[in-house]
């Protein structure tokens, strides 16, 4: 089951200041963060985890 932003409990939302972003990747629906100033930066953690830990 994947978990929407929508989906989240409004004490977890109110802690992920970021606007979501969403693009397809080979058929997966996939979130990704773009914030701040400067070069790129890519962080991929592994299943189940996700980016609010």
């Amino acid at each position: 089951m994947l978990a929407r932003l929508p989906d989240l409990p409004e004490t977890i939302r109110s802690l992920w200041p970021y606007r979501p972003n969403f693009a397809r990747v080979n058929g997966w629906r996939m979130h990704y963060v773009d914030e701040g100033a400067g070069d790129p930066l890519v962080l991929l953690h592994g299943n189940p985890t996700w980016g609010f830990l």
